[in-house]
C-alpha cells in the first residue's frame, strides 16, 4: 500500500532537532580538546626552553625519538594486520550465518503484516518513497601543536563512507546501512573524532476508524547487523596522565515518531520516543566484531490518534549513527559495516506495542 509522502518541512526540523544535541556534545569536545592543545603547546615550550639553559641538544632528541616512534607504529600495525586477518575471516562466516538465520526468521514469524488493527503492535517498514535518505558526516578538524616549533608535526587522518540501500518490497533484509569511519591521531593532534549519521524515513497507513486512539507502551526494533571494530590505545602526552578511554566506537540510534493531524500546529505531531548513544559501544584495544542486536523493550510514552480525533499517516524518522574518537597520541578507532567487510546494518521493521482507549 503506497503511502502519502510526508512533507519534507517537517523532516528538516526534525533533522535540525538532531542536529542541536549532535552540536552541543561536538562544541564541548572542541572546547575539551583546545585546552589540552594548549596545554600540550605549554609543556612543550617549556622543555625547549629548559633544555637551551642547560646546554641540550633538543633537535638530536627529538630526531631520535620520532625515529623510535615510526620503528613501534611499524610493529604494531604488523601485527594488528595479523589480528585482523583472523578476525575479518570469522566474520565472513557469521555474518552469512546471521543472514541465513534473518531469512529463516522472516519466513517464520514476520513474513506475514498483520491487515487489521486487532494486532497489538503497528508495523512500519514502508520507506517514504519521494524523501531521499539523509546522510550527513562531521568530524573534529585538524589542530594539535602545528607551529608549536618543537618538532615537525604528524597530523591525524580520517576516512568515511556512507551508502543506504532501501528495499520496496518485504522481505527478509528490508533497508541497509553500510557506515564506514576511521580515525587516527597523529604525534601532534590527538584530539579527533568523526561521526557518519544516516536516516530514514518509513511510514504505515492511519489507523481505522472506530478503534480510538493507540497507546504507545514498547517497541520492537528488528535492526541486525555485524561489521569490524578496531581500536587501538594511544599515548598520553610527556607529563600527563590518562584519564577514561583513549579510543572508542559506538552506534547511536534516534526514533522519532510523527503524524500528520488536523489540529497540529505545522499539519503534523512529532515526538521522540527512543534516543541511545550507546545501542553498542567498545573502548580501548579491541580487534572483533561490532554486533548489532533487536532492542526490544520499552520507550518514551506516545498516543497515535485514530481518524475520528484528526489523525492520520503515521511516520517514524530513524536515524543510524556510526562514532569513533581517539583522544591520545598514537590512538585510532574505525568502525566499518561497509562491502566487502560487512553485508550493512539490517533494518527490518519497526513495530510500536501498545492499546487502544477504547
Amino acid at each position: 500500500m503506497s503511502i502519502r509522502p510526508i512533507d519534507p518541512k517537517i523532516i528538516k526540523k526534525i533533522r535540525e532537532k538532531i542536529q542541536f544535541s549532535r552540536e552541543v556534545e561536538r562544541q564541548i569536545d572542541n572546547i575539551e580538546s583546545r585546552v589540552r592543545k594548549e596545554r600540550q603547546k605549554t609543556h612543550h615550550e617549556l622543555a625547549k626552553e629548559m633544555c637551551q639553559q642547560a646546554g641540550i641538544n633538543l633537535d638530536r632528541a627529538i630526531k631520535e625519538g620520532l625515529k623510535r616512534n615510526k620503528v613501534q607504529r611499524r610493529f604494531v600495525d604488523r601485527e594488528y594486520k595479523k589480528i585482523q586477518k583472523i578476525v575479518k575471516n570469522q566474520l565472513k562466516i557469521d555474518i552469512k550465518k546471521q543472514i541465513d538465520f534473518e531469512k529463516e526468521y522472516h519466513e517464520n514469524y514476520l513474513k506475514d503484516l498483520p491487515e487489521k488493527e486487532g494486532n497489538p503492535c503497528l508495523v512500519f517498514w514502508e520507506p517514504d518513497a519521494e524523501l531521499s535518505p539523509g546522510e550527513h558526516i562531521t568530524s573534529d578538524g585538524p589542530g594539535g601543536m602545528v607551529g608549536s616549533g618543537c618538532r615537525e608535526p604528524r597530523l591525524s587522518s580520517y576516512e568515511s563512507e556512507s551508502t543506504i540501500e532501501l528495499s520496496s518490497e518485504y522481505s527478509a533484509r528490508n533497508h541497509l546501512f553500510y557506515p564506514r569511519n576511521y580515525v587516527r591521531t597523529g604525534e601532534d593532534d590527538s584530539h579527533v573524532w568523526q561521526r557518519v549519521q544516516q536516516d530514514i524515513v518509513i511510514g504505515r497507513r492511519p489507523l481505522e476508524s472506530g478503534r480510538g486512539n493507540f497507546n504507545v507502551r514498547t517497541m520492537q526494533l528488528w535492526l541486525r547487523g555485524i561489521g569490524y571494530c578496531e581500536l587501538r590505545s594511544g599515548d598520553p602526552p610527556c607529563g600527563h596522565g590518562t584519564i577514561g578511554p583513549s579510543s572508542e566506537a559506538r552506534v547511536e540510534v534516534d526514533v522519532m515518531l510523527t503524524q500528520r493531524h488536523d489540529d497540529a500546529p505545522d499539519g503534523y505531531y512529532y515526538t521522540y520516543i527512543y534516543n541511545n548513544d550507546y545501542y553498542w559501544v567498545r573502548y580501548d584495544s579491541y580487534s572483533g566484531e561490532a554486533r548489532i542486536d533487536p532492542y526490544i523493550g520499552s520507550v518514551d510514552p506516545a498516543i497515535i490518534y485514530g481518524p475520528d480525533h484528526g489523525g492520520h499517516e503515521l511516520y517514524i524518522y530513524f536515524g543510524l549513527t556510526a562514532y569513533v574518537g581517539a583522544y591520545l597520541e598514537e590512538a585510532q578507532a574505525e568502525l566499518d559495516f561497509s562491502r566487502p567487510v560487512s553485508e550493512g546494518t539490517n533494518l527490518h521493521d519497526i513495530r510500536l506495542c501498545g492499546d487502544y482507549d477504547s
